[in-house]
C-alpha cells in the first residue's frame, strides 16, 4: 500500500523517499479565489448568488455602478444593490464591489456616457462614501475602477486614460469610504498589466505614485489584471514572444507598489480560438496558484457563463458555465481547487522540480503539481495532479 504525504513523501512498507521539497508561509488571507461577474442586474439575484456559491467561491467582485446608485444629484438607488448585498450576506460570501464609473451629470465631457471620471473627485468621493456607510460593519471591500489604464473602454476620452486624475479620484474616495467604515478595504482598481496598445500597469502605476506618493500609504491593496496579452491564449507560464509569466508580473507591479498587498481582481481564458475547455480548465487552476505562491491575496476568475455564440468573439467564451447553464470542465476545476484551498494552512512553491515542471504546496490543502516529467512515479501535465 502506498501513502501520499502533505510532506511531499511516499510510504511503501517501512521506507519513505522524498518526492519534492516545499517550504511555507503563513497563507494571505483571506487566500481564496472569487468569481468576477456583475451580478446585480440579475432578475433573480438569489439564484445567482447560490449558483456561484455551490461553484466552491469565497465571494463575488461585483460592480457597483455609479450612474445607476445616483443618476442625478440628488437622487439615490440603491435597490438592485441592496438586493445583492443582502444575498452575498445569507450565503456567507464577500464582496468586492467594483465602484464605477463615472455619472454623467458629474462631468462636463458627456451627456450620457458613464465611462467619463468626474470633473470634481468629490463627487465621486460623496458617492463611494455614501455607499460605505450604507453598508458598514460587513467586511466591506471597494475596488476604485476597473483597468483605468484602458481609457478607451473605461477611463474616457484618453486611449490610456489618466493616471494622475484616477490617482485624485483614489485618494479622494479612499478618504471617504474610511471615514464612513473604516475597517472597509480599499483597493486601487484593477489595472492591466500588458502595454497593449495602453500603457501597462508599471508605466500607469509608476505615473500615479510619482504624481501622488500619498497613494501607496492610503490605500488597502492594489489590483492587478494578469491576462496573457488579448486575447488570453496563453498558459501563464508562458515566456515566448511578448508573454510574460506570471511570477515576473506580480515582481514588476511590486517594483511600484511595495509591500502594498495585490489582489487580482480579473484573470481568465477564454475557451475560443486555439485554446479548448481543457486547457481554460488547467490554466485555471495554475493561474491561481501561482497568483497565491507570489503572495496575492486574492484570485478573481472572469467569469460565470459563457456568452449566446462563444465562437463570435473571445468575450463571449470565458465562463465557468456555457450561456444555457451547463458546465464547462473550468467549473470543475474551479470547484475542486476551492475544496483544496478551504483546507489550506499555508502556501509555497514546491522546491527541486525538474524544468518545465511547478508546484504549489498549500499545506494541509495537498500539493499541486503539474508540467512535464513525473513525480513520485506520477505522470504530469496540463492540468495539476493533487497530491
Amino acid at each position: 500500500m502506498i501513502w501520499v504525504l502533505g510532506a511531499g513523501c511516499i510510504f511503501s512498507g517501512w521506507e519513505a523517499a522524498p518526492c519534492w521539497s516545499a517550504g511555507g508561509v503563513n497563507l494571505p488571507e483571506p487566500g481564496s479565489i472569487c468569481i468576477a461577474r456583475d451580478l446585480s442586474g440579475k432578475d433573480d439575484v438569489a439564484a445567482a448568488v447560490d449558483l456561484v456559491a455551490d461553484l466552491g467561491t469565497s465571494g463575488v467582485r461585483s460592480d457597483l455602478l455609479w450612474h445607476r446608485v445616483q443618476p442625478e444629484r440628488d437622487a439615490w438607488e440603491f435597490e438592485r444593490y441592496d438586493a445583492l448585498f443582502d444575498a452575498l450576506q445569507a450565503r456567507g460570501l464577500g464582496w468586492i464591489a467594483m465602484l464605477g464609473y463615472g455619472a454623467p451629470w458629474a462631468s462636463s465631457q458627456t451627456e450620457d456616457d458613464h465611462h467619463y471620471p468626474p470633473d470634481d473627485p468629490a463627487d465621486y468621493a460623496l458617492f463611494a462614501g455614501t455607499v460605505a456607510a450604507r453598508y458598514a460593519g460587513h467586511g466591506m471591500r471597494y475596488e476604485l475602477w476597473n483597468e483605468p489604464n484602458a481609457g478607451w473602454r473605461f477611463f474616457k476620452p484618453d486611449m490610456g486614460g489618466d493616471a494622475v486624475a484616477w490617482a485624485d479620484l483614489v485618494l479622494a474616495a479612499e478618504e471617504a469610504i474610511h471615514a464612513a467604515d473604516p475597517e472597509a478595504q480599499v483597493i486601487a482598481g484593477g489595472t492591466f498589466f500588458h502595454d497593449q496598445l495602453i500603457p501597462g500597469a508599471v508605466e500607469f502605476l509608476t505615473e500615479a505614485v510619482e504624481a501622488r506618493p500619498e497613494l501607496l500609504d492610503r490605500v488597502d491593496a492594489v489590483g492587478v489584471h494578469p491576462y496573457t496579452l488579448y486575447p488570453p491564449r496563453a498558459a501563464p507560464e508562458s515566456d515566448e514572444g511578448d508573454e510574460v509569466p506570471a511570477w515576473e508580473i506580480y515582481a514588476a507591479v511590486r517594483e511600484v507598489t511595495g509591500d502594498v498587498p495585490l489582489v487580482v481582481t480579473e484573470y481568465g481564458w477564454p475557451s475560443w480560438g486555439d485554446v479548448d475547455e481543457d486547457e481554460q480548465a488547467a490554466w485555471l487552476q495554475r493561474g491561481a496558484l501561482i497568483a497565491l505562491a507570489e503572495g496575492v491575496e486574492d484570485v478573481c476568475w472572469y467569469t460565470i457563463w459563457d456568452g449566446s455564440d462563444p465562437s463570435e468573439s473571445p468575450e463571449a467564451a470565458f465562463g465557468l458555465l456555457r450561456a444555457d447553464g451547463e458546465e464547462k470542465r473550468a467549473a470543475e476545476t474551479f470547484r475542486e481547487l476551492s475544496e483544496h484551498l478551504d483546507e489550506s494552512d499555508q502556501v509555497a512553491w514546491v522546491d527541486g522540480l525538474e524544468d518545465g515542471a511547478w508546484g504549489v504546496g498549500l499545506g494541509e490543502g495537498g500539493t499541486a503539481i503539474w508540467g512535464e516529467g513525473e513525480v513520485c512515479d506520477e505522470p504530469l501535465g496540463e492540468l495539476p495532479r493533487w497530491f
